[in-house]
């Protein structure tokens, strides 16, 4: 059975680096612009999986996340928010739900939220007698800034396409800066779908995987001259080998499938595997002899079951999903080395990272698609 040590031992962090824990989980200092939290709650581990590498303005964004099998444990790693340390702000937040509820319910009486904020501090007589000495105490602008910030975090929370389970938990103890916008993060799903938890990551070294994307970069750099594109061969082994044996890297580009089938469908990239692979090549990796054939029948979806696994079921396809995500991230690296930049050297992790999530919208538009077509 893992343990928590052995999961900070595995990503280079001490106990130094705690941020501080509360109900359900511990958070962890990893890296400059990072957080490792470890948690027992499936409910923030579902909602961390559904926004995984998507953009956000007022929401941490998510790099990676991890379930540690026969244990109620998750790892989620995700970019660390500048806490508020301002005292009034933080009481005005501690309240703001409040405060934007009374102003929403009454809000056709007034032309906007300053005017019926001005009116309540002149009357005096809030129901919460807390919220009128607050209201009256703090300068009008900053209750106003709280207002407004507040209500576009809710509203990126309420329409942003990425988030498809609801969301709770909004509240001062999960809220901080970002780009100076107050922003979220440790937020739960208030859909819970259980079967969603298979959809997670087991956490464990995928060793073969890193060593073949390892040895890829190293057996592509032999012999090549030190023109800008061939400099940067050797750079991406150097940046990979140089930042924790290449694993923000690694968690970045194994993420990448569950994109690709999120936007094209888990069909369309078994069209693609069996158009890309080789018989020979799949039976000495385990996979199937032949290429994969769409059967359509009415078998019918189990209520547990993920759409990946109802698919793959129902088509009565041989791949696993992690042989599946195995052979696309190998033919992204081998992308990635007949791709690299010819006008720009790659010199640190931030060049090879961006470099990274740029050619994963050329892989799968530019190299995905067509060959589906074909």
């Amino acid at each position: 059975m893992m343990n928590i040590n052995s999961i900070l031992s595995h990503f280079n962090i001490s106990d130094s680096d705690k941020l501080g824990e509360g109900s359900y989980g511990v958070a962890y200092n990893y890296g400059l612009n990072l957080v490792l939290k470890i948690t027992s709650d499936s409910e923030e581990a579902i909602f961390a999986n559904n926004i995984k590498q998507k953009k956000f303005e007022r929401i941490s964004e998510i790099q990676s996340v991890y379930k540690v099998k026969s244990q109620n444990l998750f790892i989620i790693i995700l970019e660390k928010l500048k806490p508020i340390t301002d005292e009034q702000l933080d009481e005005i937040l501690t309240h703001i739900h409040i405060i934007h509820d009374s102003y929403n319910n009454r809000k056709k009486n007034y032309s906007n939220f300053k005017e019926f904020l001005e009116e309540k501090i002149k009357q005096g007589d809030w129901f919460n007698g807390e919220i009128q000495d607050l209201i009256s105490n703090t300068p009008i602008e900053k209750i106003i800034w709280a207002f407004n910030e507040y209500d576009a975090l809710l509203n990126e929370l309420n329409h942003h396409k990425g988030i498809i389970d609801g969301f709770k938990d909004v509240h001062i103890g999960n809220m901080g800066l970002k780009n100076n916008k107050l922003a979220v993060y440790d937020i739960r799903v208030n859909d819970y779908k259980k079967w969603k938890l298979r959809k997670i990551n087991t956490f464990k070294m995928n060793e073969s995987l890193k060593n073949i994307i390892r040895n890829h970069f190293r057996k592509e750099i032999l012999n090549e001259d030190d023109s800008i594109r061939e400099l940067n061969k050797k750079n991406i082994l150097k940046i990979y080998k140089e930042n924790g044996n290449g694993q923000e890297i690694f968690d970045l580009i194994t993420s990448f499938p569950d994109v690709w089938v999120e936007e094209i469908g888990i069909e369309n990239i078994l069209k693609f595997l069996s158009k890309e692979d080789s018989m020979n090549f799949r039976l000495q990796n385990g996979m199937t002899s032949g290429n994969p054939k769409i059967f359509k029948d009415t078998t019918t979806k189990n209520d547990d079951e993920s759409e990946i696994d109802y698919l793959l079921r129902k088509n009565k396809i041989n791949y696993t999903w992690d042989e599946i995500k195995n052979r696309l991230i190998q033919y992204f690296v081998q992308g990635i080395y007949r791709n690299v930049p010819a006008d720009k050297v790659l010199n640190t992790k931030e060049d090879l990272i961006n470099f990274i999530k740029t050619y994963r919208e050329g892989f799968l538009y530019g190299y995905i698609k067509p060959m589906i077509k074909i």
